[in-house]
């Protein structure tokens, strides 16, 4: 597979690990699954091109 030019953000979403990292100048990551239980994802800041865990606290009681 071949990209010109180059894309600023890949965004690889599947069920496997989550990573980020930059390759020839471009931000890759995956966010990993959503629902593996710990609801994390990742929030992208264009301006710093940089890539951040986040993640959504659930109350204890659910």
């Amino acid at each position: 597979m071949s990209l010109h030019p180059l894309p600023d953000l890949l965004v690889v979403a599947d069920k496997f690990r989550s990573f980020a990292e930059i390759q020839a100048d471009t931000v890759v990551c995956n966010p990993g699954s959503f629902s593996n239980g710990s609801f994390g994802f990742h929030v992208y800041l264009p301006f710093e091109r940089k890539i951040e865990d986040s993640a959504i606290d659930l109350p204890a009681d659910r």
